[in-house]
């Protein structure tokens, strides 16, 4: 069987089409997936579930208030968590916060 340049291009577009789904397919699926605080970025970044227990002399830009649900990162999805674009659309708990909290202008 021969190939000509114009079976080649419909095969070209046939990958990259196939790769483009099992590329968002995979995006979606990490993105149901909860944060770890004991994951080493997680720990890295700071992250805890609960505000109150930042660890204010390591982040001592910290304020009271700030929290993962009032952060320009955060996209509140159900049942408090939401996805975290720092944090690759892994959910974090609204409650939560990270060295990479930036607040609603």
């Amino acid at each position: 069987m021969k190939f000509n340049s114009a079976t080649k291009r419909r095969e070209f577009i046939k990958i990259v089409a196939c790769a483009g789904f099992a590329a968002q397919t995979a995006s979606v699926a990490h993105a149901a997936e909860k944060l770890d605080p004991s994951y080493s970025y997680a720990k890295a970044a700071g992250y805890v579930t609960n505000a109150a227990q930042v660890d204010t002399a390591r982040f001592p830009k910290f304020e009271k208030g700030q929290h993962c649900d009032n952060c320009k990162l955060f996209t509140a999805t159900e049942g408090g968590w939401g996805e975290c674009s720092f944090f690759d659309g892994a959910q974090v708990i609204n409650t939560g916060w990270c060295k990479s909290y930036k607040p609603h202008k």
